[in-house]
């Protein structure tokens, strides 16, 4: 594990939730830390900043990607896989929502041309798993009614019920 940078026993923690939060605004470079520290009165050099922004970065980024692991984990144990789609839609809905809030001025237009069509693909793929849903239930609904009438239910008829279901 990487030791605590020098400037960190410089900093009460409210000025390092500051800082923090100061780090994380993408247009905030390496030399605009070194700056801020430079400002509150902390001498450190630009390669100690640099270290510890590249590994605030990191850590950043790997707690993002938990957090969504985490929502499709949750989904996909709740409700299966209309709920897992559901939940990556919302989730990369709210991720661009994110980066043109934080970093508007750094996206390009084919970076959100990507984001829209990702998540145009995934409300469709949600449409039709809804869909497969509905007529999943409808099959099964109808093989209850007959058998609760007395019907045999036979090979033939889950057959059937499949090919409705699974085309």
């Amino acid at each position: 594990m990487p030791r605590t940078p020098d400037f960190y026993s410089h900093l009460d923690a409210k000025e390092l939730a500051q800082f923090e939060a100061f780090a994380r605004e993408p247009k905030h470079k390496i030399s605009h830390c070194h700056e801020w520290l430079a400002a509150k009165g902390i001498i450190t050099s630009k390669s100690a900043v640099q270290r510890w922004k590249h590994r605030f970065d990191e850590t950043d980024r790997m707690s993002a990607a938990a957090e969504l692991a985490a929502a499709i984990h949750t989904a996909s144990a709740e409700g299966g896989t209309v709920d897992v789609a559901a939940a990556v839609n919302l989730q990369l809905a709210q991720r661009l929502q994110t980066a043109l809030v934080k970093g508007g001025d750094r996206l390009e237009m084919g970076d959100l041309l990507k984001g829209a069509m990702a998540i145009s693909a995934l409300t469709s793929a949600q449409g039709k798993l809804n869909e497969l849903k509905r007529i999943g239930r409808e099959q099964m609904e109808q093989l209850k009614s007959k058998a609760k009438s007395g019907v045999v239910i036979t090979p033939e008829m889950i057959e059937q019920a499949s090919k409705a279901f699974f085309g």
